[in-house]
C-alpha cells in the first residue's frame, strides 16, 4: 500500500463506529501548548481526546493549564461527546 492509498483512519478522518459507546476516559495532559505558533500542530492528547470521543467515550481532559484543557473538552464536545474540563 502506497502513501496515496493511505486509509481515512491513518489522517484521523474516518467516522466513529461506537467502539468506546459508554465508555468514560480520562486523558491527562490532554491540553496543548501552543508554543508561540501560530497554528501549532495537534498534540497526543487533545488528538487521543477527540478520538475517543469521535467513537462514543465520554471524556475528562486534566491538564496543567485549565484554560487549555477547557479547549480540548471544546472539541470533544463537537463531536458530540460529553466533554468535561
Amino acid at each position: 500500500m502506497g502513501a496515496d492509498e493511505l486509509v481515512d483512519e491513518s489522517y484521523g478522518e474516518a467516522p466513529g463506529r461506537g467502539r468506546l459507546a459508554g465508555r468514560r476516559i480520562l486523558v491527562v495532559g490532554g491540553g496543548q501548548a501552543d508554543h508561540g505558533l501560530e497554528d501549532p500542530p495537534i498534540g497526543n492528547g487533545r488528538a487521543m481526546s477527540i478520538l475517543f470521543a469521535r467513537e462514543g467515550a465520554a471524556v475528562a481532559v486534566a491538564d496543567i493549564d485549565a484554560a487549555s484543557a477547557e479547549v480540548t473538552a471544546q472539541c470533544v464536545r463537537a463531536q458530540g461527546a460529553e466533554g468535561t474540563a
